[in-house]
């Protein structure tokens, strides 16, 4: 597996760390609380071949923004989050994969955000 490209974006809702590789429609995947590094992760990978593949290191893990208040953590403020990074990298919408606590993340992205 070749590197992950790292970045560090800046979101109204504080600077998050992200793993990007793959081209085609974008694809977010995250798990609620593992932290990611330029190795990727096995379940991402598998997606690269159509989608550019967003991975993100949550509140607390990586070099994310740390919370402030226990609430920050929650998988509500998780999806706001989410929701802000997607506007910053300037994607209309994408796509939400995840596993375990990742999938339940995915579940509730869903129900608060698709239209």
């Amino acid at each position: 597996m070749t590197n992950w490209k790292r970045r560090l974006l800046q979101t109204p809702r504080g600077q998050f760390e992200v793993f990007m590789k793959g081209k085609g429609e974008p694809l977010c995947v995250t798990h609620h609380y593992s932290e990611f590094n330029e190795s990727g992760d096995y379940f991402a990978h598998t997606f690269t071949e159509n989608h550019q593949v967003i991975l993100v290191n949550l509140r607390e893990t990586g070099f994310s923004e740390k919370a402030i208040e226990p609430f920050q953590l929650s998988m509500l403020e998780t999806i706001f989050d989410l929701e802000a990074i997607r506007k910053t990298l300037g994607f209309e919408k994408w796509g939400f994969a995840g596993h375990s606590t990742g999938g339940i993340v995915g579940i509730i992205y869903g129900i608060y955000f698709c239209k």
